[in-house]
């Protein structure tokens, strides 16, 4: 019996550490796809907030859902949208940014409350979840570590800013695995020397 037991704790974190190269592995691939198409990426994020936007609206209408986990999650996409002005450059420090990751921690803790004291099935509130509360922030996230493939631009004074002032959140959350997949930090390494050799040209 014990034998059993520890043969299914085994399978189990095997199971873990594959889903968690997979989906880093996946992260790596999206984010590389937004830093060499960023004006796609620009219009997909655009499409998405519009469509999670109706979304609200239709389900507002047409189900009974908490009015006011609604207007947050509503309100919050309206402030996503405020990003993509100056797309894909995002300021960590700036007021859309922390205005942003204020609302998306609101609608997620208010969504959260809602479904802890009220029954809905599983399938339901993991389409609340996925779709109207974590899909933008997401893709956000993701698109964050377009900052660094981004043009330096020339400021008004005629200097140009340090490309180290947008913090790139991709690699730095990737970084601490790194230790169990060399494999990861030969290809950090390769692409910030090809970022490096193409800056200097």
């Amino acid at each position: 019996m014990f034998v059993l037991f520890a043969l299914t704790f085994i399978a189990y974190a095997v199971g873990l550490l594959f889903v968690c190269v997979c989906l880093a592995q996946g992260l790596y691939f999206i984010a590389e796809l937004v830093e060499e198409h960023t004006m796609i990426a620009k219009r997909i994020l655009k499409y998405a907030i519009t469509t999670v936007i109706v979304l609200h609206v239709l389900l507002f209408f047409f189900e009974e859902l908490p009015t006011m986990e609604l207007a947050v999650s509503f309100l919050a996409h309206i402030v996503y949208s405020w990003l993509l002005v100056r797309f894909p450059v995002v300021d960590l420090f700036s007021p859309q940014f922390i205005l942003s990751t204020m609302m998306a921690v609101g609608s997620h803790c208010l969504w959260f409350k809602h479904f802890l004291f009220t029954w809905y099935s599983y399938t339901e509130m993991m389409a609340i979840f996925l779709v109207c509360v974590w899909l933008v922030p997401f893709c956000f996230f993701v698109s964050l570590s377009a900052n660094e493939a981004t043009l330096p631009y020339q400021s008004p004074t005629g200097t140009t800013p340090a490309r180290g002032k947008h913090v790139q959140l991709f690699l730095l959350l990737m970084r601490p695995l790194e230790r169990f997949f060399p494999w990861m930090q030969s290809q950090r390494h390769a692409w910030e020397s090809d970022e490096a050799q193409k800056y200097a040209n």
